[in-house]
């Protein structure tokens, strides 16, 4: 786990805001440094703060995975809101209230994602949605010259690749379609 420092010196913006929004993978690395003598803050110490809450059907890998979509949804609500109050936004305790709401939506009220409800087969993937493109992924194809594109959406909670048409690809690389951008889904089937 890595903490960073230092804030972007023209905005004030805590340098890890933006280096998160240009790689959203690197929240999963991220960890809050405590003003005192606790050292750093990252999903092992989440991971004890829940369970000492009474969380104990959270697991590390539970927090670490939304950890970094959390992390990520911050660092873009610090960016937008820079100017008004970015250090409530980019806290430890933020992040908590977020695990904590995500754990009692999901484990107690038994509400699940868009995603979630398609990868447990519990709503057809045809159905229309709205996800955010987290990454963009090539892969070198054997079969033919170049490379094929697959984007991996969020609904904000988990993470499923998709594999995507011609006219997609070509707003890919044309850079029309990046990272953080929304994208409305309809008719989408599982592979």
């Amino acid at each position: 786990m890595s903490t960073f420092s230092s804030a972007d010196s023209k905005s004030g913006l805590p340098c890890e805001v933006r280096l998160i929004l240009r790689d959203p993978p690197l929240a999963g690395q991220y960890a809050f440094s405590a003003k005192q003598s606790l050292g750093i803050l990252g999903t092992s110490e989440a991971l004890n703060v829940l369970q000492e809450l009474g969380a104990t059907r959270a697991t590390l890998k539970w927090v670490q995975h939304h950890w970094s979509l959390i992390l990520w949804k911050l660092a873009a609500y610090t960016y937008w809101t820079a100017s008004d109050q970015p250090s409530q936004l980019w806290t430890w305790e933020s992040c908590m209230r977020q695990l904590r709401y995500r754990y009692e939506r999901e484990f107690h009220a038994k509400q699940s994602s868009a995603i979630k409800c398609i990868q447990e087969q519990l709503a057809p993937a045809s159905r229309s949605m709205i996800l955010c493109v987290h990454r963009i992924l090539t892969y070198k194809d054997v079969e033919e010259d170049g490379a094929s594109l697959v984007l991996e959406l969020t609904d904000g909670w988990y993470l499923i690749r998709a594999e995507i048409d011609a006219p997609m690809r070509r707003a890919v690389r044309r850079g029309a379609l990046r990272v953080g951008q929304k994208v409305g889904i309809i008719g989408a089937k599982v592979c």
